[in-house]
């Protein structure tokens, strides 16, 4: 399942939901994000956490590598 998610300058970032059988819920990802993913029991919690995450990964980006591709 995938759609498009609003991004903080009003362009749209594709996330990607894939179903976990073995941690029976959802892992969101973003692909200009490669190394960022969330986890939710339905895909609009993956979405709600996914953003959750991207959101603190740009104001720290030294924890993690936040550079969008392109």
């Amino acid at each position: 399942m995938d759609e498009y998610l609003a991004h903080m300058d009003n362009s749209a970032l594709f996330i990607h939901y894939c179903y976990s059988e073995e941690d029976g819920g959802y892992i969101a990802t973003v692909p200009a994000y490669p190394g960022l993913s969330a986890f939710g029991t339905t895909t609009d919690e993956a979405r709600d956490e996914f953003v959750a995450v991207l959101e603190l990964a740009l104001r720290h980006p030294a924890l993690v590598n936040v550079n969008a591709d392109g």
